[in-house]
């Protein structure tokens, strides 16, 4: 019995398919996941009897552990389990007449203080005062975590001279962004663009602005606080209600999730919201009691990728610390605004007035609050070829609707609008919203160039503003709104004043004229095909295998939807059909195909046989997709590696099992020795997200050192070569014999990946060689100047402790006595306590 299988089971398979509203994870068709989690619940921390007046600081470090600021001036910390509750910190020194904020780095807590202004670091270690930093110090509202270093930022002594200045390790003071006008808070994204919230009036009305300094623009300091507007004033409303809020802290975390703490006017809570771009407005999350004054977010399960559900801690108004853990949900889609996704598919038969024999489903479902419903129609005309526009012939470029230029179409594809379609479906005041404040940036050195060019023309008897290239009709306007109306005037005017009078102006886009750039997208888009003569049948119920006896003609039709709650979903693994229409009833006496009763249940009881035969039929077709490591499931991996005697680690990631097994001849005849082993490894780390840019800018700027690679390896006779050196005996003690070797990891390789690498080394190792992996460690500054010998050093690598440097009774540090793993990053030479900094073993 011959039937043609069209199955669809794949990431691959699933891109023919028409989709809206849905996502392929895993090879399965599920409901779309909203790119920014929601915060629906918060859990409030116990309050210490060392903290009677509350909190009025959060800040996280990047392992996860939070630091408070009391209003007492007292410092407390909180672990990322929780098991230990918030506990004080001693290392204050000194009293605190109004504290304001807190930060923490590495291996420091500094903490700012308004009477007097001024910023105070203490050791996070060891209880000390490190230094006190006042010049420069005007009026802190924050402290904020920057490329490890934090940054102060100040509302300075008047209003407009408002600066973010970094704060080095030695309390070295650097403005980074000035002209600041009375900022609320800020942080710093994850790729280092700084984030900054402040109130902003414009034509009388009050109301508050978020704008982002990008950190190319930090290298060359101080710059202007003009960047770019990511919020506008019109922004700062709750989706559907449109009810407006204050917002008083601001955190960001991963793909530019912007969480705010606010006021409400209309009631005596606060709330925690979360913005929208594509509505161009705030979600509503969760109440805080009496208002949110401090906002802080988990670097280390916020960043984009993270399986860990993002964390976020604020303070309310009486200084209670509270947790708010956020989930993932699923994107409502659809006219009724339900969880729904939508899949649609045409099948081309070949033939005329084909008799479709089946359509089956492989589907789950969580819960009985997901459906998966299916409805189907069959035709012989060649047009409509589609049920609705192909997404690939939508017009996807907006400029050319009239009005919208570059600036305005980056923006509204950053706001999830990337095509006409997009554009023609979207409600004017929405994108009214999304491009209401549009803030235009004229940098200093362009205004020395209009000035240059002024001067040249001048000189040839011409007057008019026009004439300069780059100043058209909007500048020219600006300029004489300003008083400077001629050349002569442009030449002898400031470039900075200049600079900052065009960089300062605001421009709204009316409604109106949204409206009719959506009806130009409309007019655009191609018209959509006629499918008033289709019949469709609906098949609910969530069918598993479906024979429609009404589907007649050369191209069938499958539309698919997935019906699902913000927390579940049906997942879609394959959709299986089959033409011609025939079935092992054919095979039988005509008797029981004359009986339309008996048919009618023998039919679908033989079709139980067929479907047990055809998976048969299915797995015998692709069995030679099971002998390539590109093609093969993600389940046939491990057995594919016994018919090739590769040794693949169950834990690695299916990218590298694919390549490694794809590489398994060549590795199997590089086996036991160097270069094999060097192959294993790089073969892995080609699929391992490694961070070596900041190493590298440190490799650049010392002369004569190599860039970094992830892993080095070294054998005995390498290192004999450095007999009499002082690197002989740090790397002597790496080797136990003269067959033995090393293979040195860099610090940015992440632990579950140097496990990986040590398995590997274990297996691809020569039978008569002893080898280990050694992971190296961040820099750590013992004793010493820099430059001196033992100020950049691996403790435990390159270094040798003295013999007798440190004595308790009868132990010896670099003997009897480790360092605690509490403490990572060893500050031996600096302060160390006893079972606090340091264990006994």
């Amino acid at each position: 019995m011959e039937f043609a299988h069209r199955r669809t089971d794949g990431p691959d398979d699933w891109d023919g398919w028409e989709a809206e509203n849905v996502a392929v994870v895993d090879g399965k068709v599920r409901i779309a996941t909203a790119p920014f989690p929601r915060y629906r619940s918060s859990d409030r921390i116990d309050r210490p009897a060392a903290a009677p007046d509350g909190f009025i600081d959060v800040a996280v470090d990047a392992c996860g552990v939070v630091f408070l600021l009391g209003a007492n001036g007292g410092i407390y910390r909180h672990g990322p389990d929780g098991r230990e509750g918030i506990v004080r910190v001693d290392c204050a020194a000194g009293s605190l007449a109004d504290p304001r904020a807190i930060g923490v780095t590495r291996d420091t807590i500094l903490v700012a203080d308004g009477d007097p202004a001024r910023v105070i670091a203490y050791a996070r270690h060891a209880p000390g005062l490190r230094w006190r930093r006042e010049a420069g110090i005007h009026d802190p509202v924050g402290l904020v975590r920057i490329d490890g270093d934090v940054a102060v930022l100040d509302r300075g002594p008047e209003t407009g001279s408002g600066t973010l200045g970094r704060l080095r390790p030695d309390g070295t003071y650097t403005v980074l962004i000035s002209d600041l006008v009375d900022p609320i808070d800020a942080t710093v994204d994850a790729d280092g663009n700084v984030w900054i919230l402040e109130p902003h009036r414009w034509r009388g009305r009050g109301g508050h602005l978020l704008r982002s300094i990008p950190a190319p623009a930090l290298t060359h300091p101080p710059v202007p606080a003009v960047g770019t507007v990511r919020i506008p004033p019109s922004g700062f409303r709750t989706v559907g209600t449109g009810a407006s809020f204050t917002p008083t802290s601001l955190a960001v975390g991963a793909s530019n999730e912007v969480l705010v703490g606010a006021e409400r006017p209309d009631r005596d809570e606060g709330a925690l919201l979360g913005y929208r771009p594509v509505e161009a407005g705030f979600d509503h999350h969760l109440e805080v009691p009496v208002g949110c004054v401090a906002l802080a977010m988990d670097p280390s399960v916020a960043r984009a990728g993270s399986n860990s559900p993002p964390r976020s801690y604020l303070i309310d108004a009486v200084g209670d610390l509270h947790v708010a853990t956020g989930k993932r949900t699923h994107l409502r889609g659809g006219s009724a605004a339900d969880h729904r996704g939508r899949l649609s598919r045409r099948f081309d038969s070949g033939a005329r007035d084909t008799q479709w024999h089946r359509i089956r489903l492989r589907s789950e479902r969580p819960s009985r609050n997901t459906h998966l419903t299916l409805r189907y129609t069959a035709t012989n005309v060649a047009e409509p070829e589609r049920l609705s526009v192909d997404p690939a012939e939508l017009p996807t470029d907006l400029t050319t609707v009239s009005g919208i230029g570059p600036r305005k179409a980056w923006r509204l594809r950053r706001s999830g609008i990337t095509d006409l379609r997009g554009l023609a479906e979207s409600d004017p005041g929405t994108i009214a919203a999304i491009l209401g404040v549009e803030e235009i940036v004229v940098e200093t050195g362009t205004v020395r160039d209009w000035q240059d060019q002024a001067e040249s023309l001048r000189a040839d008897g011409t007057e008019s503003l026009r004439a300069v290239d780059g100043i058209g009709p909007t500048f020219a306007d600006r300029l004489m709104a300003v008083g400077i109306g001629s050349l002569a005037e442009l030449v002898a005017t400031d470039a900075e004043r200049i600079a900052s009078l065009l960089g300062s102006r605001l421009r709204t886009v009316s409604t109106e004229r949204t409206a009719r750039w959506i009806a130009d997208a409309a007019a655009r888009l191609p018209e959509p095909p006629d499918t008033s003569e289709l019949t469709w049948r609906s098949v609910p119920d969530d069918p598993e295998e479906v024979f429609p006896p009404e589907a007649v003609g050369r191209y069938l039709w499958i539309e698919l939807t997935l019906e699902g709650t913000a927390d579940e979903t049906p997942a879609l693994a394959a959709v299986d059909v089959t033409d011609p229409r025939r079935s092992h009833l054919d095979d039988l006496p005509a008797i029981y195909r004359t009986d339309r009763e008996a048919s009618g249940f023998l039919e679908p009881f033989l079709g139980l046989f067929e479907s047990v035969l055809s998976e048969v039929d299915g797995s015998i077709a692709d069995l030679p997709t099971r002998f390539d490591p590109s093609g093969t499931p993600s389940d046939g991996l491990d057995w594919l590696a016994t018919w090739v005697a590769a040794e693949v680690d169950p834990t690695w990631p299916d990218p590298v099992k694919r390549a490694y097994l794809s590489r398994a001849p060549e590795l199997h005849r590089l086996r036991g020795t160097r270069r094999g082993l060097e192959a294993a490894v790089d073969c892995y780390l080609e699929h391992v997200d490694l961070d070596l840019d900041d190493w590298t800018d440190r490799a650049a700027e010392t002369p004569g050192m190599e860039p970094p690679v992830p892993v080095r390896v070294f054998e005995a006779p390498e290192i004999e070569c450095a007999a009499g050196t002082d690197a002989y005996g740090p790397y002597k003690r790496l080797l136990s014999c003269s067959q033995g070797f090393a293979v040195l990891i860099h610090p940015a390789v992440p632990e579950e990946h140097v496990r990986a690498i040590g398995r590997i080394v274990g297996t691809q190792r020569p039978a008569h060689t002893s080898g280990r992996a050694v992971a190296l460690r961040p820099l750590t500054v013992l004793t010493g100047e820099e430059g001196a010998r033992g100020f950049h050093s691996y403790l435990g690598i390159n270094t040798l402790l003295p013999r007798r440097t440190f004595t308790a009774d009868s132990s010896t540090l670099g003997q009897e006595t480790v360092l605690s793993e509490r403490e990572p990053y060893a500050a031996a030479g600096v302060r160390s306590r006893l079972d606090e900094d340091l264990r006994l073993s």
